[in-house]
């Protein structure tokens, strides 16, 4: 059997909540990123042997949103068709357990935080259950705030963080590295608004800025502020991945449960080093989910802060806001772009109740 490989993909602008991509549904999003990805990879439907949809909650989506995406894209109806709700992870659920190894499989992230406000399920916020930590029960804010206790995290030491995250986005940004994973939608009622760039960008970021943010918890002591943490937006991206030739190699996915007495994050990156016996330091590039710069403290705390250099060159969601199943994808896809032939990058996340990676090895474009 050939090798897995990543062959490419794309992805929409990510755009703040209720901002210029208000006006697209989930749906919409995810069929954009979907039909650049498969021009870009110069991929027919009929080479497309299956399709998963990642998201955070189904509630954005109408019912069986997996197969209603296949029917849009014109798939044909023999092909599987999955939704993965496993937020950040979900990609690397897909390419552990659902990836088509008879063919190419097309996976898409995506979710609009803009239809997900106001809204409820079950009683409760969608917002508030998808940022929700199954394990713990905590919001994202009170989940950072317990990790940062833990590890003993300083407020400075997010805010470096979260700064270096704006700082590098807006340098790959000037470089035309984003420009280059986008493409552009035209939206607003008339469609008269041609949306080409990531609106949550700070390319201002300061300490100073940072420092004046308030926290989120008004007890002493409190590290968490909504700078420093990854905040919904709108967006998508889609990835072809398969048996093939060509492509990034994808040497080794791992999934696990949550480590409540440590890094989730940290975790699954030894994991997935460990078992292809890779050192830390042979990687050339490391992505890692910014779900709270406390949660990506804590895993450069365990890993050590040496690879620091090495982490999101182009920004992380912090920067450019959080997609579930969308940013996780853009992380391969910025491994897949980024490694020379022969390096090594390590993508993964946390979250969830579940923590994964993927180790990737470049290729030859």
């Amino acid at each position: 059997m050939d090798a897995m490989r990543i062959l490419g993909g794309a992805r929409t602008p990510f755009g703040r909540a209720k901002g210029a991509l208000a006006s697209f549904g989930p749906l919409a999003l995810a069929r954009a990123a979907a039909e650049e990805a498969l021009a870009r990879t110069e991929t027919a439907l009929e080479d497309v042997a299956a399709l998963v949809l990642c998201t955070g909650a189904a509630a954005s989506f109408p019912p069986y949103p997996a197969r209603v995406l296949a029917h849009e894209l014109g798939l044909a109806p023999d092909r599987p068709c999955i939704a993965v709700l496993e937020d950040a992870v979900g990609p690397l659920v897909a390419l552990d357990r659902h990836l088509a190894r008879g063919g190419l499989t097309l996976i898409i992230g995506a979710d609009s935080a803009s239809a997900a406000i106001g809204n409820q399920e079950a009683g409760r916020s969608i917002l508030d259950r998808m940022s929700t930590d199954p394990d713990t029960g905590l919001l994202l804010g009170d989940d950072a705030e317990a990790v940062a206790r833990a590890h003993g995290l300083r407020r400075d030491a997010l805010d470096s963080i979260a700064i270096e995250s704006h700082t590098n986005a807006a340098r790959a940004r000037e470089e035309g590295v984003l420009g280059a994973e986008r493409v552009g939608l035209f939206a607003g009622a008339d469609f008269e608004e041609h949306v080409r760039d990531d609106q949550c960008i700070v390319a201002t970021a300061s300490a100073q800025k940072f420092a004046a943010a308030p926290a989120m918890k008004s007890r002493p002591g409190s590290v968490t502020t909504h700078a420093n943490i990854a905040l919904p937006c709108d967006g998508a991206a889609a990835m072809l991945a398969g048996a093939g030739r060509r492509g990034a190699l994808l040497r080794r996915v791992v999934v696990a449960g949550a480590r409540p007495e440590g890094s989730s994050l940290g975790a699954a990156v030894a994991a997935v080093l460990e078992a292809e016996g890779v050192a830390l330091g042979d990687l050339q590039a490391l992505e890692l989910h910014e779900r709270s710069a406390a949660h990506v403290a804590a895993a450069l705390k365990e890993l050590g802060f040496g690879i620091r250099q090495k982490l999101n060159r182009a920004g992380g969601a912090i920067a450019l806001g959080h997609v579930p199943g969308g940013t996780m994808l853009r992380h391969l896809l910025c491994l897949r772009a980024r490694l020379e032939p022969g390096g090594l990058g390590v993508a993964a996340a946390a979250g969830g109740g579940l923590c994964g990676a993927a180790l990737i090895e470049g290729a030859e474009r």
